[in-house]
This record gives structure tokens, sequence and C-alpha cells, in this order.
């Protein structure tokens, strides 16, 4: 019993801890004597990435939802499009700049709270945009496949419900899991951003198959039938547009022929 519960605690993982002697007062007043060009490419590279980032999502939103132009998009559709880029503006603003000291001193210098938040703020804003992908591929095959049902159920308050519901339960699991000490680690490997940590191999599998595989299997299902579907109108209006041209036009050939042969006889009676 003592050796079996040895390998239990042993299969636990332990996060990195953050406490790094070199971002002290020292590296952080030195540190442009020991910057290479790596280093402010990557920082510039991350620069030019929030800005990009926060740029052509406030652009969006302020696009979609204008006098001149939120009148050519469905309520539902301009809704969801506005929450998944809030989300991304919200990275941009949140977690891409918060990069920029860790791409010079390759390490995080703001502490435990701030990685706590930005690893919940990551992994919150990053399942809500999946979910966010998930319901407007599920509202776009109920528009295309049940058009008579989505414009009789669809409304603006039931939109703003769902989206609220999407928020608090993102942000609820990543509580649960971030909040506790050790639930998050900066990953200097990645986006040089501090993300959630799995203390067993086990949640980060379960994570996986609850998070990525059935919104690939949904996204897949919903666009793929949508597309067949409007394939197939697509076709039926071409070819009920072809037959009434081709009725038309032997019509024409018909009459041409008759004239022919009415021109035939009185040529032969003179």
């Amino acid at each position: 019993m003592l050796y079996r519960g040895a390998e239990q605690r042993s299969a636990l993982l332990v996060p990195p801890s953050l406490a790094n002697s070199t971002c002290g007062a020292v590296r952080l007043t030195s540190v442009s004597s020991g910057v290479s060009f790596g280093d402010v490419a990557q920082a510039t590279i991350v620069l030019i990435l929030s800005l990009g980032v926060v740029g052509a999502n406030l652009m969006l939103i302020v696009v979609i939802n204008s006098r001149r132009y939120s009148k050519y998009i469905h309520e539902q559709p301009r809704y969801l499009l506005t929450s998944l880029a809030s989300n991304d503006l919200a990275i941009g603003l949140l977690v891409t700049p918060f990069a920029l000291v860790p791409s010079v001193n390759h390490c995080w210098p703001f502490g435990e709270i701030v990685c706590q938040i930005q690893a919940l703020l990551r992994g919150a804003l990053t399942q809500q945009s999946a979910v966010i992908l998930i319901c407007m591929a599920m509202d776009r095959y109920m528009c295309m496949l049940h058009p008579v049902r989505y414009h009789r159920h669809s409304s603006k308050k039931g939109c703003v419900a769902v989206i609220s519901m999407t928020w608090v339960l993102c942000l609820s699991l990543f509580a649960l899991l971030v909040l506790p000490r050790g639930g998050y680690y900066f990953n200097h490997t990645g986006l040089l951003a501090c993300d959630p940590f799995y203390s067993r191999a086990s949640l980060r599998i379960l994570a996986s198959c609850c998070f990525y595989f059935p919104t690939t299997m949904i996204l897949m299902y919903c666009y793929g039938s949508a597309f067949h579907v409007n394939k197939l109108r697509l076709k039926r209006a071409v070819t009920g547009c072809g037959q009434p041209h081709a009725q038309q036009g032997h019509a024409v050939q018909g009459h041409t022929v008759q004239g022919h042969t009415v021109q035939g006889h009185a040529v032969q009676g003179h």
C-alpha cells in the first residue's frame, strides 16, 4: 500500500517555479547590455502582433455594428462575430503585450498574481472562442437547412443569453483549474505567456478530448452539411433557369423551320 501511494504521488506533475533570479532589478537595469538581435526581433514581432490583433478586431467590431453595415447582417451572426472579435481583442490587450519583457529577459517578471490572472484569461478566452465558433456553425446550419424554424425561434435576447452563458461557464471552468496554487505556469517556449497547468497527464488528455475534438467534429458536420445543401440548391436553380431557355430555343427553331417549309411550298407554287 505504501508503494502504491508513492507511485500515485510520483505521477503528479509539478509546475515550474516563477521565482527566477534573472528577473530581478539588476537584470532589468542592465538589460540593454545583454540584448541580442534575436531578442530584439522577437520583441518586435510580439509588438507588431499585438498591434495587429488589437487594430484588426477593433475595426471589425466597429464596422459590423455601424449603422451603414449592420442592416446587411442578421442580428445573431452579428452578435456572435462581435463576441468572437471581443475575445481576440482581449487577448491582444491582456495577453500578448505582457510578452514584450519576457521576450528579452527570458523569464516572467510580473509576479504570481498577474501570471495567475493571465492563465485564467488565456484559457477561458480560448475556450470561449471555440464555443462561439460552434454556435456560429450551428446558426448557419439551422439557417440553411431549416430556415422556417430558424426565423421563427431566433431572437436577440436568446443569442445574448447564450453568449453570456458561455462566458460564465468558461470563466468558471478555468477558475477551478487555475485559481488553486500550482494551476498555472510560464510557458517560455510558446507565446511567452502564462498557461493553465494540468497536474496529471490524464487531465491534459481529457481537456483535449473535451475541448478540441468536439469543436472540430461539429464544425466539419455543420459547415459540410450547409455547403452540400447550398450546392444542391444552386444546381437546381441553374437547371430550372436553363430549362425555360431551352424550351424557348426549341420553339423558335420550330417556327423557323416551319417558316422555311412554308416558303418552300410557296416557291413550288410559283
